[in-house]
């Protein structure tokens, strides 16, 4: 084999153990209080999720966000994993800068999560008079018909009105 074609050869296997590492890399991250474990794949989909018992009652919407929460920050840690795996086989040239600026793109730093929700604190506030509630409106009631010669059993009556 000439040089470059050795250089070929080489790159070939480099970029193909690149592609294994890269296939085979994961991120854990699980929630503060241990209820949410999420495992993501370098291509960000979820490939384990794990959901322990809570000391205290979760509603649905709190599991949902711890969920997510954790499924974000193992996401923003792929460019990392990528990054290593490309250092540790082909090195960083003008092509892996790119695979890079591409990864962080898609799975950017999540935002910083809110303060713990508290139980005792109020959720929602409203600044003013508390809105009226209004009573819901009547529905005028439909006089009934005595029968008439025609005896069709409706007696015009309305299909859901009682008998």
């Amino acid at each position: 084999m000439t040089g470059w074609q050795e250089q070929v050869a080489e790159n070939a296997r480099r970029y193909g153990e690149l592609n294994e590492r890269v296939a085979g890399a994961s991120a854990t991250e699980t929630s503060r209080d241990g209820v949410v474990r999420v495992t993501v794949a370098a291509n960000g989909s979820i490939t384990e999720l794990v959901l322990e018992e809570p000391r205290q009652p979760l509603s649905m919407p709190e599991l949902a966000g711890q969920i997510m929460a954790c499924v974000r920050r193992a996401q923003a840690r792929i460019p990392d994993l990528i990054a290593q795996a490309m250092s540790e086989t082909v090195g960083q040239n003008e092509s892996t800068e790119l695979v890079l600026a591409d990864a962080r793109k898609r799975y950017p730093e999540p935002p910083p999560e809110p303060v713990e929700h508290r139980r005792d604190v109020v959720e929602e506030m409203r600044i003013g008079a508390a809105p009226r509630e209004e009573p819901p409106p009547v529905r005028p009631r439909v006089q009934r018909r005595d029968r008439d010669d025609r005896d069709d059993g409706w007696n015009e009556r309305g299909v859901l009105e009682d008998v």
